[in-house]
């Protein structure tokens, strides 16, 4: 049972942690947070506690795969070309 019922994390460490259980990564959360990677890996293993293996599965089940490439059709005919060419 908490002493108090207020948290006395900051805005800025509640945030980290409310990313962190959507299951964005560190360096996900350091790039819209701005605070410092490791920073925020040794909050997270002193502070926070967050299994983030458990927080990306649910991500990932809650979301999909995202699709990073973005390169398009005229790459794969280019690539494809390439290596038929060979």
């Amino acid at each position: 049972m908490p002493y108090a019922q207020t948290t006395n994390l900051s805005p800025i460490m509640e945030n980290e942690k409310r990313l962190l259980i959507a299951g964005f990564s560190y360096s996900e959360v350091a790039e819209r947070t701005g605070a410092k990677l490791g920073t925020i890996k040794e909050r997270n293993r002193l502070i926070y506690g967050l299994n983030l293996r458990d927080c990306f599965r649910s991500r990932v089940e809650r979301d999909g795969i995202k699709n990073r490439y973005g390169g398009g059709d005229a790459f794969g005919y280019w690539f494809s070309g390439y290596f038929d060419g060979e």
